[in-house]
């Protein structure tokens, strides 16, 4: 066997095992995003999902908080107005029907 088939056949033997450690690597990425989407699925968030959340609330405006409290859970979204249509207006409409408006 020649110096040439000898170095084509090593260089074949290479690209083979870096493939295969590209493949491999891949399917591990592919693993470790798959267990962080089952910990969020569950209801484990990350431990930088925590922090950033608990910085959040205690940087929060206390009555911001106090405001949002008081929203009820159920809410509608009233579109396509016309520009000159005002805020009585819609709490006329809403008293008519026994709604109230906050």
């Amino acid at each position: 066997m020649s110096e040439a088939s000898a170095a084509s056949i090593k260089s074949k033997e290479e690209k083979k095992r870096e493939k295969k450690e590209a493949k491999e690597a891949k399917k591990e990425a592919k693993k470790a995003k798959r267990d962080k989407k089952k910990e969020t699925e569950v209801g484990e968030e990350p431990a930088e999902e925590q922090n950033k959340d608990s910085a959040k609330a205690q940087t929060k405006d206390p009555a911001e908080a106090k405001a949002k409290s008081q929203w009820s859970e159920f809410a509608i979204w009233i579109g396509n107005l016309s520009y000159s249509t005002t805020k009585e207006d819609i709490a006329d409409f809403f008293q008519s029907c026994n709604g109230t408006i906050t």
